[in-house]
């Protein structure tokens, strides 16, 4: 049994939800044609064996393994077409419709077994885009005569596991996935992923045997977990996860840029981090996640009281402003945090009022463009890709402007060079130069530290571990002495 604070939104992929809650489910059902699996960062083959790029890179040919889907149909590369062109359908997402139909035109199967993405301009960046749950690979035969309703909680897949039941707000149960294709996995028969708003509640869970494995856990509890012989404690650093701050741009006087570099030089993340995550975080010194591209010569944001005002001076609101924030009000973290910062904006005349709501609500109203400042719990931003390509893409398209109202062509051209170039150095040399362009000259957000993973599991459990993401597949964990 699993304890999380949170459920997923939909159990199909290719809908374009995103947030950790639903990606680590639905990456138990499904598979993808390339993976990222624990204790790597390279990108490695899923239910394609073998892959090639065509001399002007604008198609990529996926070589399909003999692999199932969880009722015994065999996985075609008609499966592959059907579930790509779902993802470039902007009438079930809009959003990452936008993203991916930046660079994927189309998706053609010749055969059964091979699958071909046709491009719009070259990208290195495809193999990580792949490894991704949104272009995860559904069955068309069972998704067209089950609808889409049905599949979004009955969904047919080809991962390790397969849907039991879902009772919505409280469980889902999983069992095992008898046509996965390799062979052995998953160790597991079954899995409940159980849903527990309150972290101390988890915490409880986990101490006492109730629950195998619990996450997103309150920081201020590591210390007593560490000496707790009962459990193990998962407390290493995630680079692909940035606590920050979404600040939309299409609020007043947010639209400032200047207001938003105000706040970040406002920000006591040092305290934060101390405080909040016992010294464990590192200071975020990019609006990105940190994965492949990652600089550590962009500088942070120093903790400058007298710069935020002298930015807040030259700006419409000289004397500061009012602003909500929301967090999610069951998370110890995010209510230590906005505490925190409510009390350093203070010192700059920014008012900052703290509205609490729960996870769901939060993310929701952040690709809503319902907010006006959005502190969502600690492993919201995490990158679901090894490399800044998702993010760059995101902010800089019109997903981008539509969720946080980011609109700088500059900074939109030269993620463009970034992302199509066909010379791996080019993308080495300028993804620093983007990282530094976002966090500083136009940020749209307001980061804090980058985060270690918060989890713990009885002393029995074993195989588990997160991937760069911050994600975790289950197929490999297994229990006993």
């Amino acid at each position: 049994m699993f304890a999380r604070p949170a459920e997923p939104t939909t159990l199909d992929p290719n809908t374009g939800q995103t947030e950790n809650f639903t990606i680590q489910s639905q990456i138990q059902i499904f598979d993808q044609l390339l993976e990222l699996r624990p204790g790597s960062d390279e990108v490695q083959p899923g239910l394609a064996k073998s892959w090639e790029q065509s001399k002007d890179g604008l198609s990529w040919t996926f070589h399909l393994r003999d692999a199932k889907f969880s009722n015994g149909r065999p996985v075609t590369a008609e499966d592959v077409a059907f579930s790509l062109e779902r993802v470039l359908d902007p009438e079930i997402d809009a959003n990452f419709a936008e993203v991916f139909g930046t660079f994927m035109k189309s998706v053609s199967a010749p055969d059964p077994h091979t699958a071909v993405i046709h491009l719009k301009h070259p990208t290195l960046g495809l193999p990580y885009w792949l490894v991704f749950n949104v272009p995860s690979i559904v069955s068309k035969v069972d998704f067209e005569r089950m609808g889409a309703d049905r599949y979004a909680v009955e969904p047919i897949g080809s991962g390790p596991f397969k849907v039991e039941s879902w009772q919505k707000g409280r469980q889902l149960t999983l069992v095992r996935n008898p046509h996965y294709w390799r062979k052995g996995l998953p160790y597991l028969d079954k899995v409940e992923l159980t849903t527990v708003p309150d972290g101390n509640t988890r915490i409880l869970q986990v101490t006492t045997g109730e629950v195998d494995i619990a996450d997103d856990l309150p920081y201020s509890q590591f210390d007593a977990l560490e000496s707790n012989p009962d459990v193990t404690l998962l407390a290493e650093s995630v680079v692909g996860t940035v606590f920050q701050i979404a600040l939309n741009i299409n609020e007043d006087p947010i639209d400032e840029a200047k207001v938003r570099q105000a706040l970040n030089y406002a920000l006591p993340k040092e305290e934060i981090n101390d405080a909040v995550f016992q010294g464990r975080g590192e200071i975020a010194n990019s609006v990105m996640p940190r994965v492949g591209y990652w600089s550590e010569d962009v500088e942070p944001y120093p903790y400058d009281l007298d710069k935020a005002k002298e930015l807040l001076e030259e700006s419409s609101v000289p004397d500061g402003f009012t602003v909500p924030m929301e967090i999610v009000g069951s998370d110890e973290a995010s209510k230590q945090t906005a505490q925190i910062i409510q009390q350093a904006w203070a010192k700059i005349g920014v008012d900052l009022e703290i509205v609490q709501t729960d996870a769901g609500t939060s993310i929701g109203h952040i690709f809503e463009n319902d907010y006006t400042l959005a502190l969502s719990l600690p492993s919201t931003w995490s990158s679901d890709i090894p490399s800044e390509d998702e993010f760059a893409v995101a902010v800089t398209s019109e997903l981008g402007e539509t969720v946080f109202g980011f609109k700088d062509e500059g900074i939109k051209s030269l993620v463009e060079e970034v992302t199509q170039t066909t010379d791996e150095s080019v993308r080495v040399k300028r993804f620093p130069e983007v990282q530094r362009r976002l966090l500083r000259d136009n940020p749209p957000f307001a980061p804090i530290v980058f985060i270690p993973t918060s989890a713990a599991y009885g002393n029995d459990v074993h195989g588990f571990e997160y991937a760069e993401t911050g994600w975790w597949s289950l197929d490999s964990v297994w229990i006993g002495e």
